[in-house]
């Protein structure tokens, strides 16, 4: 059965406000994650740390969980868990493949709607937060508004509405996704459009965050037939991800130098 909807409050709320970032109720917020816990597990190591690299801090840091900030009410973040995460499971732990072998991986018989808004409702909370390193990712007022409510209303959108598309990021030897590996990258803009990505899940997730949809890519976005083709990149090959990870390294090195 699903979760009743949570109650609307009066007026949106701003990074400020102590009210809940979905309902907009003032009520006491709980420490929300912004990945699903669920996708911190492969990164934990035998003590259920999760060592994590923060880009301006040159540290490695350690937590006993994933980054969370107080942004959701009880209730908002049940519905999030019933409805889109708990339903999102499947596909990262048994769609995703364990390795892979050629250039692109054609995924079929995914659960369209809530995977397609947990994805979604992931890219708002990023951009709703404050803390690191979540700062890369702000969407701006008109489009955090609209994901709020699709993501309250159960509101998948059309596949050219926030179009979505992955790659499965391996690693360079042995070709297994990199699970554990959660990373927002620097938002880019392509065809005057902006893509925010957000690596989490085994994928680099890309975004188009843009009034008018991009063209070109149909084949490669999550389809409401249930399928996507996601591309495919090593560690070292996706140039991004390398960087910003070279960039930390350096960071840490040398502070302890």
């Amino acid at each position: 059965m699903s979760r009743q909807l949570p109650r609307l409050g009066g007026v949106a709320a701003d990074k400020t406000t102590n009210s809940c970032r979905l309902c907009l109720r003032s009520r006491e917020l709980r420490e929300s994650h912004i990945i699903p816990e669920y996708l911190y597990k492969p990164g934990y190591d035998e003590k259920h740390r999760l060592v994590k690299l923060v880009r301006g801090v040159p540290k490695a840091l350690q937590a006993q969980k994933g980054l969370r900030q107080h942004l959701l009410c009880d209730d908002c973040e049940g519905f999030i868990n019933d409805e889109y995460e708990k339903p999102a499971l499947e596909f990262f732990n048994e769609k995703i493949p364990d390795t892979v072998a050629g250039n692109t991986c054609l995924i079929e018989g995914i659960n369209y709607e809530p995977v397609r808004l947990m994805l979604l409702s992931v890219l708002w909370r990023a951009s709703v937060a404050t803390c690191r390193p979540w700062q890369l990712v702000d969407l701006g007022p008109t489009h955090d508004e609209r994901l709020r409510r699709m993501i309250l209303n159960r509101d998948a959108g059309t596949e050219d509405s926030y179009q979505t598309w992955g790659y499965l990021l391996l690693h360079p030897e042995e070709r297994f996704p990199l699970r554990g590996t959660i990373c927002p990258l620097e938002p880019v803009r392509r065809d005057a459009r902006r893509i925010h990505r957000l690596i989490f899940g085994g994928c680099v997730w890309c975004f188009c965050v843009a009034s008018h949809p991009m063209q070109g890519i149909q084949s490669e976005t999550l389809l409401p037939t249930g399928s996507i083709r996601l591309g495919v990149f090593t560690m070292n090959e996706f140039k991004p991800f390398h960087n910003a990870m070279m960039s930390m390294v350096r960071a840490i090195l040398q502070a302890e130098g």
